[in-house]
């Protein structure tokens, strides 16, 4: 699909082989699923007989979760307003954006009856994922006791529903752990996957495979064994290749011989490579070239010609 998201990725590029490896994984993921399941479980919470629930939805009033009225689901319900005029969704966001959360007085049908009734709700936020999470009390049933003492009784029911907020966010709290955990040995196998394709790719090192917890990095594992194998062989004809040549064949790097073969050793007078490999080019070569050119100047253009082209003959 197409999205704006980070991901956590693996990529290396075998020269060699001229193939891309790699493994990549949105670090949003775990969130989302982690999120759904949350909302999931504080569906689930029900007290005080069915008529109590937890309610949750975002900062910009979108409801998740609702046992009241299951319809409001899913939509914006920032501007709706109940029989009294009170904004209770808005109201509720705000006092959810309090440090210690707040409470909010509205007018909310039962979930058993389906009829307004009086309500008070405590709301906190979640900032990290910008929600609202709370839960109230119907107050009809109650009224008399509110009237004889209605502080100590609205302290007693936001003490109730902190608990029940508290143990939501503990669950919160875990699950986001969890999560952490989860993609915390991803990025783990991840970097271990990334240092066993460096040495492969450095000094042909087979990839262990059993360690990986992964399936998938597992199989990832074995393509990577395979195609170093298939190098090595080609490596092994290439180098059976250049030491049975009858033609002589230096490789040097910025003039400085690094390897021969014995066809170069014979045409040179040299018994074995240590006295060839180190040596500097052109020792071998007059300062003249037949052509009137410095033999130095006229190798650095063979160079250059060599590395375009690909391949260059040429009278020395």
């Amino acid at each position: 699909d197409s999205r704006d998201s980070v991901i956590t990725a693996c990529v290396d590029w075998n020269e060699d082989l001229h193939v891309l490896l790699g493994t990549a994984e949105y670090r949003d993921e775990p969130v989302k699923l982690l999120q759904e399941d949350i909302k999931a479980r504080l569906s689930a919470i029900s007290f005080d007989g069915g008529e109590g629930y937890i309610f949750a939805g975002s900062q910009d009033g979108v409801i998740f979760t609702s046992r009241a009225n299951p319809e409001v689901i899913g939509r914006n319900m920032l501007d709706m307003k109940d029989s009294q005029g009170v904004e209770a969704i808005k109201d509720l966001i705000i006092a959810s954006k309090k440090p210690a959360g707040g409470l909010v007085r509205y007018t909310w049908p039962k979930t058993t009856t389906g009829v307004e009734s009086a309500k008070v709700s405590y709301a906190r936020g979640v900032a990290d994922w910008g929600w609202f999470v709370g839960a109230g009390a119907y107050l009809d049933e109650v009224e008399a006791t509110i009237a004889l003492n209605q502080n100590n009784r609205i302290k007693s029911l936001v003490s109730r529903v902190m608990l029940i907020l508290g143990f939501a966010l503990a669950l919160i709290l875990t699950q986001w752990v969890l999560a952490r955990l989860f993609a915390a040995t991803i990025e783990n196998e991840v970097s271990t996957l990334k240092e066993s394709f460096h040495e492969a790719d450095r000094v042909g090192q087979r990839i262990e495979s059993e360690g990986l917890l992964f399936r998938e990095f597992g199989f990832l594992a074995d393509s990577a064994n395979n195609m170093l194998k298939e190098r090595a062989a080609s490596e092994q004809k290439f180098r059976r290749w250049f030491e049975e040549s009858n033609d002589a064949v230096l490789l040097a790097r910025d003039g400085v011989v690094e390897e021969c073969n014995r066809a170069a050793l014979l045409m040179f007078g040299f018994q074995n490579k240590s006295e060839l490999i180190g040596e500097d080019v052109r020792v071998f070569s007059p300062e003249l070239q037949p052509c009137g050119r410095r033999s130095i100047d006229l190798a650095k253009d063979l160079v250059i010609q060599s590395l375009k082209e690909g391949n260059v003959r040429f009278d020395w």
